[in-house]
């Protein structure tokens, strides 16, 4: 856990992406001491204390600390041992808990990651509390990539609702340094890099994940350079560039971690060959797109394929026939594909014109029908 922000002369906090790296002429918002700005390529940019970091600040910043980034499990562990007994529990009673279990216990309902039904008095576990034991548990190295963002996204809601509650009791701050260090977070992005490193002669194929708040490109520069002391660089390839997931990047380089491709300091690299297929396929690319105002987050587009597939068995259920997309007509068709009709004036098969132009296979056969039907010969 990071120190992002510091204070200016004016008193305005300042973010660690708008100095440049070193001494900087901001100073800590809790004790005042003078800050230098540590952007190195290794760790996360931060503000360093030019001395020993405050005891202010140190409990502040863990307090603050972002659920499924800063705290790999998403809760304190006490929290999450208390989740497993609820869950078991079929009856309830605040007499069996500790001091110290009473107080996470509260924060839990404040938070609403437990819930109280009207008259029944045993807690229940929200959707999102049983999705984080289901994550914590041995079952959770399956937990897919787009659910573990909509999980984080949840714990964002959950921890801001648990601040403001301490904040309201104890007449702190602790929510603005919260929605302050989540918004840092917020604006990096998240790369997926593939590349073949040659070394001896022989060429590696490896995987690099981070995150960044720059171009893809001037990011791929600097890597580059990283590893022209390792080997040569045949080619680098983006799988993925996504805008505003950065928070997903120490969950990636955790499911990777076991194919690692030490090169020298540099531990961020990975075996291509080993990382499970579906990863890099399918959970990557159903991400979707994730639109960013401060601290607040809302994804437009997630499991797109699954949701259309779920979508047209419920209309079949309910209409007893296949409702899917509506057809186009032949003028649109034509419209719309003029590189298919050029494919079919030279002569090409559906396979040839569906490789040329990149459009399915189905989509080539239509157009050709309408070709064929309105008389036009090859």
């Amino acid at each position: 856990m990071f120190l992002s922000h510091g204070v200016n002369e004016l008193g305005e906090l300042v973010s660690i992406h708008d100095v440049s790296s070193g001494r900087v002429p901001l100073s800590c918002p809790f004790c005042g001491k003078s800050l230098i700005a540590k952007k190195g390529s290794q760790k996360e940019h931060h503000f360093a204390h030019d001395g020993q970091t405050c005891s202010d600040a140190t409990v502040t910043l863990q307090m603050t600390a972002l659920p499924l980034f800063d705290v790999e499990m998403g809760l304190s562990k006490t929290e999450i041992t208390l989740l497993e007994k609820l869950s078991r529990w079929r009856s309830f009673s605040r007499t069996w808990l500790s001091s110290k279990q009473r107080a996470a216990f509260d924060e839990l309902v404040v938070s609403g990651l437990v819930e109280f039904q009207e008259g029944d008095d045993r807690p229940r576990l929200s959707k999102s509390a049983k999705q984080l034991l289901t994550l914590n548990s041995h079952t959770g190295r399956y937990f897919s990539i787009p659910d573990y963002a909509e999980l984080q996204e949840a714990l964002f809601v959950a921890k801001e609702k648990q601040l403001l509650a301490y904040d309201r009791d104890h007449g702190t701050h602790t929510t603005k340094f919260f929605r302050l260090r989540l918004a840092t977070i917020l604006q990096q992005h998240l790369y997926v890099l593939r590349m073949c490193l040659e070394q001896d002669s022989v060429c590696y194929p490896l995987l690099k994940v981070g995150m960044t708040t720059r171009s893809i490109e001037e990011r791929m520069t600097e890597i580059c350079r990283d590893l022209d002391k390792f080997g040569r660089i045949q080619n680098i390839e983006v799988l993925g560039f996504l805008h505003h997931f950065g928070s997903l990047e120490k969950r990636l380089l955790t499911l990777i971690q076991p194919h690692q491709h030490k090169l020298g300091s540099l531990t961020e690299y990975s075996d291509v060959l080993s990382i499970p297929p579906h990863l890099l396929n399918e959970d990557i690319r159903n991400l979707g797109k994730r639109k960013v105002n401060g601290h607040e987050c809302s994804v437009t587009y997630r499991h797109h394929q699954r949701k259309i597939r779920g979508g047209q068995r419920r209309s079949q259920l309910l209409n007893d026939r296949h409702l899917g997309r509506p057809s186009k007509k032949a003028d649109t068709l034509l419209e719309d594909y003029p590189d298919v009709i050029r494919a079919y004036e030279n002569g090409l098969s559906f396979r040839k014109a569906s490789s040329e132009t990149g459009r399915a296979i189905n989509t080539v056969r239509k157009v050709y029908d309408v070709l064929k039907v309105r008389g036009r010969t090859i």
